[in-house]
């Protein structure tokens, strides 16, 4: 089984559990079965940023996104191409591993924005890039 986690930067295992799937700087993917990790640069522009990560998850053999927080409209992409999507991971990538394996994160059953508060921050900064904030607020 391979998983992706959204991450920090470059360190593998060590790097840090970023805290929202579609903004952030890298991408570690892990095999669990084998133990091979890689890491791919993520995107950094608002809500193409869940899309275009969206996609790179879909077209890389990943069972399950392990994340701290995510979007609904990034949840719904992956869930639609049955990509499980895991909730609450935090600390570094090696810890989220563990938690994903012990059965300690939560599994989104239906697309949610599960990253409230930090989603409202990133608006306030940067509203007129951030063109989801109104759409998924008013549902």
């Amino acid at each position: 089984m391979r998983i992706c986690v959204p991450t920090l930067g470059e360190k593998g295992l060590e790097d840090e559990v970023f805290w929202n799937f579609g903004l952030s700087p890298t991408f570690t993917f892990v095999e669990l079965d084998s133990g091979d990790v890689s890491v791919v640069q993520g995107f950094k522009d608002g809500c193409d940023g869940s899309r275009i990560t969206s996609e790179i998850i879909m077209n890389s053999d990943v069972s399950a996104v392990v994340c701290s927080g995510i979007s609904a409209f990034a949840a719904e992409r992956l869930m639609k191409f049955g990509i499980s999507v895991y909730i609450g991971a935090k600390g570094k990538v090696r810890d989220a591993v563990e938690a994903f394996k012990a059965g300690r994160l939560l599994k989104l059953e239906k697309a949610a924005c599960v990253h409230a508060t930090a989603h409202d921050e990133c608006a306030a900064r940067r509203q007129e890039e951030h063109a989801c904030f109104e759409k998924w607020r008013s549902k």
